[in-house]
């Protein structure tokens, strides 16, 4: 186990090592290549999709992958501010449209 995490640092301290961690995370958690990361990033203009702050300026854990948790469909990149405030947890149940809608008007309501 102990040469298991020696390789994990020695990996994260490779940058190419890290990079391909990370790669194989995407292809294992979301199903999503190398190939079809950089679409995406491209289709974004290299922004995250609710922001448009350039993620190439993060830091990569900064960097979430954003996807549907009830279907696992990938959504798009965001940068982690907008990845926990898009997609909170409340009460146990995901965040819906709708309420996200009211909590606009909420807001809106209160600065009258």
């Amino acid at each position: 186990m102990e040469c298991t995490r020696e390789l994990q640092r020695e990996r994260y301290r490779d940058r190419d090592g890290h990079a391909a961690m990370i790669a194989s995370h995407r292809r294992r958690r979301y199903g999503l290549t190398s190939e079809a990361y950089d679409a995406l990033m491209l289709a974004q203009a290299g922004g995250c999709a609710v922001c448009g702050v350039e993620l190439a300026s993060l830091r990569q854990r900064e960097v979430h992958v954003d996807h549907d948790h009830a279907t696992g469909r990938v959504r798009g990149l965001l940068c982690h501010p907008c990845n926990v405030r898009v997609v909170p947890v409340a009460e146990g149940r995901f965040v819906t449209p709708e309420l996200l809608a009211r909590a606009a008007e909420y807001l809106r309501r209160s600065r009258q």
